[in-house]
């Protein structure tokens, strides 16, 4: 069954979404192929552009490189963690006429309707969800690899929270929101910590031996360098795709531009990797590009200690891997590797389970993807189909 797309007026922009396709069983997963100038942004489809995870990139026995990545994270809409609801992955065929290379990568469908939530389980052709915003998947790839051996991948990481005192009645009230994850202090004289984990803009802290409240906000981290355009990571990512074969060419890519984060509290940081076997890690720190040597990451700086690392098992477990096979790994060892790094749902407070896993070959323009922490079933893709 179609479903509408009213936004579009384009021909190559409707077949793009017409060409949407459904993989399985229930709607959580479907590929489609864009060949539009998305580089021309429609006007009504610019509000659109307004995640934690685990990479690590190897090569395996017949000296390929190969990228492993989890993404993991749980959405909720208009943040309300009352209402878990589940993403839609759409492996997306890039063939931009304007672009140097075609790619394969995998978009979460949630990003395109963050704010109302019904790019869920099998709306994509429930023959009512109006779907003219798929049109833009290519900017919502959390990781791609081009024809020439390039790959990226987008971590979500951790902003210190900048804690300001209320009255405790106000902070009594907005506890009750059910939007948020407020923090409960319990010694007297005790404040709330810039690094606590799960918390966002809005959160509340209160200290009731005290009687004291405390309201979070954060900063949006963003360069400003004079006389450079700025950018997205999801975007960057999509222009490194489209334009690059090495990481030192990605690299001179991204030190053209500003590159901002999109709303207060969020940062990230990309893994980029590529034929030779050459992978580091991008990190925006203040006006500086931090370029870090790395063959794994997961949602926590590497250029400096940022306070939120603590005991991270994630990347200890990763790195106790790559040291055991530091020159090549079996590629069913590191999809095992994958898997035992893998979030089952309600361990965490904010990012608690994987949604999709990706296993992309540098050599051979291969992806294969597992969904939900289930690599019992797998789906494999090539850059065109």
């Amino acid at each position: 069954m179609k479903n509408p797309h009213a936004l579009l007026r384009a021909a190559d922009q409707i077949a793009a979404v017409e060409s949407l396709r459904r993989l399985d069983d229930v709607g959580m997963l479907y590929e489609m192929d864009v060949s539009w100038d998305y580089y021309q942004v429609p006007k009504e489809l610019l509000p659109v552009l307004g995640a934690g995870c685990s990479t690590f990139f190897v090569p395996n026995m017949s000296g390929e490189p190969v990228m492993y990545r989890n993404y993991d994270y749980r959405h909720y809409p208009l943040n309300d963690r009352s209402k878990d609801i589940t993403n839609v992955a759409v492996v997306v065929h890039a063939h931009n006429p304007k672009a140097k290379y075609r790619s394969v990568g995998v978009s979460d469908a949630f990003w395109l309707d963050r704010s109302e939530g019904r790019m869920i389980t099998g709306s994509l052709d429930d023959g009512v969800t109006d779907i003219s915003a798929l049109a833009l998947s290519p900017y919502l790839c959390m990781d791609a690899l081009n024809e020439a051996g390039l790959a990226v991948s987008i971590m979500a990481l951790s902003v210190r929270a900048d804690w300001n005192e209320i009255a405790y009645e106000e902070g009594l009230r907005r506890a009750q929101e059910p939007y948020k994850l407020h923090f409960t202090l319990e010694t007297p004289g005790e404040t709330p910590s810039p690094t606590a984990k799960g918390s966002s803009v809005g959160s509340v802290a209160l200290n009731h031996a005290d009687k004291k409240a405390w309201l979070c906000s954060k900063v949006c981290p963003a360069q400003n360098v004079p006389g450079r355009p700025n950018t997205s990571h999801t975007l960057l990512m999509r222009m490194m795709i489209d334009r690059c074969a090495t990481v030192d060419e990605a690299l001179a890519l991204a030190g053209s531009f500003n590159v901002c984060c999109a709303l207060p509290g969020s940062d990230f940081h990309v893994m980029v990797c590529d034929r030779s076997g050459r992978s580091v890690v991008l990190e925006w720190v203040g006006d500086e590009l931090k370029v870090v040597e790395a063959a794994c990451c997961t949602n926590y700086r590497l250029s400096y200690e940022d306070g939120f690392r603590g005991d991270d098992r994630r990347y200890e477990c990763l790195k106790a891997g790559l040291e055991r096979f530091p020159r090549a790994m079996p590629e069913d060892l590191g999809e095992l590797l994958l898997r035992f790094v893998a979030q089952v749902p309600g361990q965490s407070a904010d990012r608690s389970k994987t949604l999709f896993s990706s296993v992309y070959n540098t050599v051979k323009g291969t992806l294969r993807l597992f969904l939900f922490g289930d690599f019992s079933r797998s789906w494999s893709f090539g850059i065109d189909g």
